[in-house]
């Protein structure tokens, strides 16, 4: 994941947590907080505060990430995957 600045495109931020592709990436309403699902079947999620440090990884789907979404609130990461699960 490579996070680019909006004005410049100068590279911010870059990580390498996964080894396969990335499908989805959602930043929290609140803009806190980066979701990013791959085709490895995890979510890892980024405090945005903290210099884009890994704060935790969702596991369970038996498929590749399809999509994300978060609450309205930033409290609640819902995701579906190629098995649609």
């Amino acid at each position: 994941v490579v996070i680019l600045s909006a004005d410049s495109l100068d590279t911010m931020h870059t990580k390498k947590d996964r080894e396969e592709p990335i499908h989805e990436l959602k930043y929290s309403p609140n803009g806190q907080y980066l979701g990013v699902g791959s085709h490895d079947n995890y979510i890892d999620v980024y405090d945005i505060g903290k210099q884009y440090g890994r704060m935790g990884v969702a596991k369970g789907h038996a498929s590749f990430i399809r999509h994300m979404d978060w609450s309205q609130d930033s409290t609640v990461l819902q995701s579906n995957s190629g098995d649609f699960e």
